[in-house]
């Protein structure tokens, strides 16, 4: 039997206008409202940030939801969210529901640093 991952959010800077939120385990309707919460209180006011989810395990609607009202709200102050997914189950998710077509996805964390560093290091010269 597969060993349950507890869930567990963590955010930390890349720079002065960079960040990554690090998601493990269910992203669902009970980890939803933390998750939003993180993305509200992002270390040094960050626009540009990358959502890890290599170790996320499900995502529902709910957490869906969640990363849109994200890039939702990043957009709307000049940044953008990247997702790191590495999972094809998850990747499949986000195919299924039309976001890979509206979401920046990479299956490449040098790749997804390089397009959130760059971002932000665009908005700063």
């Amino acid at each position: 039997m597969e060993k349950l991952q507890e869930f567990e959010v963590t955010t930390f800077a890349l720079g002065p206008a960079a960040a990554v939120v690090k998601i493990a385990g269910d992203l669902d309707l009970y980890s939803a409202a933390e998750v939003a919460e993180s993305f509200a209180s992002l270390p040094g006011g960050a626009r540009h940030v990358l959502a890890d989810l290599t170790e996320l395990s499900f995502v529902d609607s709910a957490g869906i939801s969640t990363l849109l009202a994200a890039e939702r709200r990043l957009r709307g102050e000049g940044g953008s969210l990247t997702l790191l997914v590495d999972d094809l189950r998850v990747l499949r998710v986000l195919e299924v529901t039309g976001l890979d077509r509206y979401l920046a996805i990479h299956q490449d964390r040098g790749e997804a640093l390089r397009r959130v560093s760059g971002a932000a290091l665009a908005e700063t010269t």
